[in-house]
């Protein structure tokens, strides 16, 4: 069975069906590997030079807890996708999921610096939605329905084009 395409599309400007699966970024990465490397060592270092009371079972709890979260983002990193099809973007990040209908897009714009890559933030009644496995080079979409919502294509130029004319 051959592998497919990381990006699918048509020469056809017509055809609305466009998918992407970009690489994260080495920036994600090296978040996440230090993000997790990190407090593993130093509870490590803690228990083994004998500084703090900490328990066996807490020092394996809070291990544990690293690896979960070593694993999730991991998920996120490596599932990231978008797909615009039937007038709607899909953009999906790990287990999180975002549809917005091609209509409710107020504004694109290509950003050089993602603000929330990963989650839900709202703030002063604005709420905010980052799909991303990147830091950099992204879309901030800004939506009547959804709000502000950040996604990290592969090539984010030749993405806002397929949107635009998917909205067409």
């Amino acid at each position: 069975m051959e592998k497919a395409p990381d990006i699918f599309y048509s020469d056809d400007p017509q055809d609305t069906e466009h998918f992407d699966k970009p690489a994260p970024g080495w920036g994600f990465l090296i978040f996440l590997a230090l993000g997790a490397i990190v407090p593993v060592v130093l509870s490590g270092y803690r228990y083994m030079s004998g500084e703090n009371s900490i328990s066996l079972p807490v020092m394996l709890g809070l291990i544990s807890l690293f690896i979960i979260m070593i694993l999730f983002f991991h998920h996120i990193a490596f599932n990231t996708s978008y797909h615009i099809v039937n007038r709607q973007l899909k953009a999906r990040s790990g287990f999180f999921t975002t549809t917005i209908n091609l209509s409710d897009i107020e504004s694109i714009e290509k950003v050089s610096l993602i603000r929330l890559p990963v989650g839900w933030h709202m703030k002063w009644g604005k709420t905010r939605r980052g799909r991303c496995n990147r830091f950099t080079n992204g879309i901030a979409l800004s939506t009547s329905s959804k709000g502000l919502v950040y996604i990290s294509p592969s090539d984010p130029d030749a993405f806002i084009e397929r949107l635009r004319a998917a909205r067409l």
